[in-house]
């Protein structure tokens, strides 16, 4: 019952669409049906955007199994293929890297004793105006190192 008022409902809008269209649209409608029905059987060669995409896509594929290797032989695995001047060059550029690594390290070690230090700092200027009630000359320098003289007066 549904199905058929729907079908009818069709037919009517069908009826009012093909009225309101010139003669002349209505044939290129009919033309591009005709055309597209014997078409549908006939695979189209592909488009020149999809054959561009799909050489994108294996050169980014190339690109990603040549990084993966790189990074499978920075590990230390996959090395059987290499030639002598190919582990130097690896080993070489294992060692500018470590070197980054480590003065890094080094940067954020001394940024931390910097940090504690500081605290420390701080540390004995509360208990020193805490057990005298006053701002002792020491304190003030303590303040001046820890650049917090503004803050505590």
């Amino acid at each position: 019952m549904f199905s058929s008022v729907l079908l009818i409902n069709f037919i009517c809008w069908f009826v009012v669409v093909l009225t309101l269209l010139p003669l002349d649209s209505m044939n290129e409608i009919i033309d591009k049906y005709n055309t597209h029905s014997k078409n549908l059987g006939k695979a189209e060669p592909p488009s020149l955007d999809l054959n561009l995409e799909h050489s994108k896509y294996a050169s980014l594929n190339e690109q990603l199994a040549e990084a993966s290797l790189r990074l499978r032989q920075m590990r230390g695995e996959e090395l059987e293929g290499l030639s002598v001047e190919e582990l130097q060059q690896l080993e070489k550029n294992l060692e500018a890297g470590l070197h980054r690594v480590l003065q890094t390290k080094d940067q954020q070690f001394l940024e931390q004793i910097s940090e504690l230090q500081r605290k420390v700092w701080i540390h004995l200027f509360n208990v020193t105006c805490s057990c005298t009630n006053t701002i002792h000359p020491l304190s003030l320098i303590i303040l001046v190192v820890c650049g917090k003289l503004a803050c505590c007066l």
